[in-house]
């Protein structure tokens, strides 16, 4: 990921952070790609009753737009896209990684970690965060992972064998 990228971002979730949480809305994550050479803002949300419909998803868009619009973060023209978080949903802040200990989960960091055996990716059981640290356990190795140096991390979810067909 781009230093560009990051800062688009870090801008995008600035100005919008506090516009969603206003109709009761979190902002879970925002990711700035490049699909097909087509550049999309895809912002996540949640909502503390659980679960997000299509009608929030305009309903976010709706108030959202405008304000990108006005402060206008990105130098060039885009698509925006509202989602729900997901199955796999992106873990960003600390109470993220502290609500789904237990789960399995992906972390990706941005550079290969000393202490970790040199490595930037981990796919393990969350187990949860403390003083700026995300532990995981992979395959029974516990790694504690500083929360700046990740990139990306998402809930990893298993499909129970046994239903799927």
């Amino acid at each position: 990921m781009s230093k560009q990228t990051r800062e688009v971002e870090r801008r995008v979730w600035a100005l919008l952070e506090p516009v969603v949480a206003v109709d009761g809305y979190e902002l879970v994550e925002v990711e700035y790609v490049f699909e097909e050479g087509r550049p999309i803002v895809r912002i996540y949300i949640d909502k503390a009753d659980g679960g997000i419909s299509l009608d929030d998803t305009t309903a976010v868009t709706h108030l959202v737009d405008p304000v990108l619009d006005v402060e206008d973060p990105i130098e060039h023209a885009y698509t925006l896209e509202v989602s729900s978080p997901g199955l796999d949903r992106p873990l960003r802040k600390p109470e993220h990684f502290s609500r789904f200990a237990g789960e399995q989960v992906r972390i990706k960091t941005e550079k290969k970690l000393e202490g970790a055996g040199n490595r930037r990716n981990f796919i393990g059981i969350l187990k949860g965060y403390h003083d700026g640290t995300v532990t995981v356990d992979v395959d029974g190795t516990l790694f504690d992972v500083p929360h700046e140096a990740i990139v990306r991390a998402h809930v990893a979810y298993q499909f129970d064998e046994e239903h799927v067909r």
